[in-house]
């Protein structure tokens, strides 16, 4: 699903303005004040694109060297 670019914008913000972000999909709904459905697919988007990855145990995080590449 095609997220709007002013929410992916916002997300993509809130990674490079807080380094070393680190959330869980709860966690990111809400920071973000967003359902879980629409968040869950923002992010499944992102880490698609490599910004933020996901950890195993399930946290979305941006290493620096991605925030460098954004």
């Amino acid at each position: 699903m095609k997220q709007p670019e002013s929410l992916v914008a916002r997300v993509r913000a809130e990674y490079l303005e807080m380094l070393g972000l680190r959330v869980t999909l709860a966690h990111a709904c809400r920071l973000c004040r967003i359902d879980a459905a629409t968040c869950g697919s923002l992010l499944d988007d992102l880490v698609r694109d490599g910004f933020p990855s996901k950890t195993d145990s399930g946290f979305f995080v941006a290493s620096s060297a991605t925030r460098r590449r954004h």
